[in-house]
């Protein structure tokens, strides 16, 4: 059941708060230290000119991704990242995942882009969606943040856009569904298998705060 009715939860961006993993990739590396936990697929690192920060961004192309353990299982979770795509997408393509337990994990949080709405973000809890709102123009960067948090037998969930290295301001998502699994990973990219094609950079998880940019 969906229930959009649920009062906002205090959303404080630039508190450093209680930062759980802070993935830069400026180790040259996918994965290992400031990187992920794991490659899915065969991403690729890009460095210098293409890059979105630093110097060196993960590349994500159809089938690749990257998961990144939390270290815990958490009822409240606030994820930031810069992604830039790549191409335009041709229907819905599922490019983040906040999940339970590992993948098997029951309802999880989705973020889709849609390809029919200039590539709007589309917000689900299982099989419950919301929006889609805001959109994303390709070659341009982009900071998306994502609160999740387990209210009873919710799972509720706000999405937020901003151009790089810019505050959030209110979610252009919001909605709450049934869900009731503690979150404990992430997983960004194509790795469904979707035509998103993507770089990402700067892939902020924190356990009481929205990171700042």
């Amino acid at each position: 059941m969906a229930d959009s009715s649920v009062p906002d939860a205090p959303v404080l961006d630039g508190n450093p708060g209680t930062r759980l993993r802070t993935v830069t990739f400026e180790n040259g590396k996918p994965t290992g230290a400031l990187g992920a936990d794991t490659e899915l697929g065969t991403p690729d690192l890009l460095s210098f000119s293409s890059v979105l920060a630093g110097k060196y961004s993960a590349l994500l192309s159809v089938g690749d991704g990257l998961e990144v353990a939390f270290g815990t299982s958490l009822n409240e979770v606030f994820v930031t990242f810069l992604i830039a795509l790549n191409g335009n997408l041709a229907g819905k393509g599922l490019f983040l995942r906040l999940g339970a337990n590992g993948p098997g994990g029951a309802n999880p949080v989705d973020l889709e882009l849609s390809g029919d709405r200039n590539d709007a973000i589309l917000a689900k809890v299982g099989p419950v969606t919301f929006g889609p709102a805001g959109a994303l123009s390709v070659g341009t960067t982009y900071r998306v943040g994502v609160h999740a948090q387990l209210l009873g037998t919710l799972t509720k969930v706000e999405v937020f856009l901003a151009p790089k290295g810019q505050a959030f301001s209110a979610p252009i998502v919001s909605g709450a569904a049934s869900g009731s699994a503690a979150l404990s990973y992430l997983r960004i990219g194509a790795f469904r298998g979707d035509n998103v094609q993507c770089t990402v950079d700067d892939i902020f998880v924190d356990r009481a705060f929205m990171p700042a940019p």
